[in-house]
């Protein structure tokens, strides 16, 4: 039951994250899906790195990582708003 749970949880952060952080960051179609390939791409390797090197499991730093991406991008909104 739990590994159903973390499954679910590492699927929403490659799924929903990586492209609402895109949409954050531009308005153009194109360039949001390139956008969010990259970011899935930066994501998850970031997260294999860090899991390789400590006992915490990649899911973890997987949606660590998306969520502080988006909350960049939440951030980089809002100053160019200003």
């Amino acid at each position: 039951m739990a590994r159903r749970i973390l499954f679910t949880l590492l699927v929403f952060a490659l799924l929903v994250m990586p492209a609402a952080a895109a949409q954050r960051l531009t308005s153009r179609p194109a360039v949001s899906l390139l956008l969010t390939v990259v970011i899935g791409l930066a994501v998850t390797w970031a997260g294999l790195t860090a899991a390789y090197f400590s006992t915490y499991p990649i899911g973890f730093y997987v949606t660590t990582f998306a969520f502080a991406v988006y909350l960049l991008a939440i951030g980089t909104e809002r100053l160019r708003r200003e």
